[in-house]
């Protein structure tokens, strides 16, 4: 049973009107902003494409956002794929941290952070890499991780100090540039 152009726009306008709960259960999912705008497009394409089944009197609400978590689930699973080894712990973390956050504005600006470090972490070379996996993720302390690497312990102690800052310059500088895009 086709639907009249005027219940199709009614659709579209309550998929608009509803687009911060779209984000946020996509967001709690996914936690990852680069992906956001490519669930919330899927979302609406199926959205759309299921139009005839969505009774509009009700409430539409919880429909999408069971849509937005489902996509994103599968958005996240594709993207977990093409993480780095050393990444997958972090990623998990940050999704607990995700879950356990409660209000869509907190979620947003953590999501932000949280994509800006994963972003700059990458960004950083192979041996800075290796020690914040081996420092953060594996719970090796620096003293035991110069004692493997023959290296001072002094020196790890600058070169992590090196890191933290490089890190933090960096996502102020991606936080920034997010800020002046919108």
């Amino acid at each position: 049973m086709a639907i009249s152009e005027k219940e199709r726009e009614r659709a579209i306008e309550l998929f608009m009107a509803n687009r911060g709960i779209i984000r946020k259960a996509a967001l709690s999912a996914a936690p990852v902003v680069s992906l956001l705008d490519d669930i919330v497009n899927d979302v609406f394409i199926v959205y759309i494409q299921k139009v005839e089944q969505w009774d509009f009197s009700a409430d539409i609400r919880p429909i999408l956002s069971k849509l937005a978590h489902d996509i994103a689930i599968d958005a996240w699973r594709r993207h977990r794929k093409t993480l780095p080894e050393y990444l997958l712990g972090l990623a998990d973390h940050l999704q607990e941290l995700m879950c356990q956050h409660e209000s869509a504005t907190g979620l947003a600006d953590l999501n932000s952070e949280l994509s800006a470090l994963l972003a700059c972490i990458q960004k950083l070379t192979p041996r800075c890499r290796k020690l914040l996996e081996r420092h953060y993720y594996a719970h090796t302390p620096l003293t035991e991780i110069a004692k493997e690497d023959g290296e001072n312990l002094n020196t790890l102690y600058s070169r992590i100090d090196r890191v933290r800052t490089a890190l933090r310059e960096c996502i102020e500088q991606i936080l920034s540039q997010e800020l002046n895009d919108v």
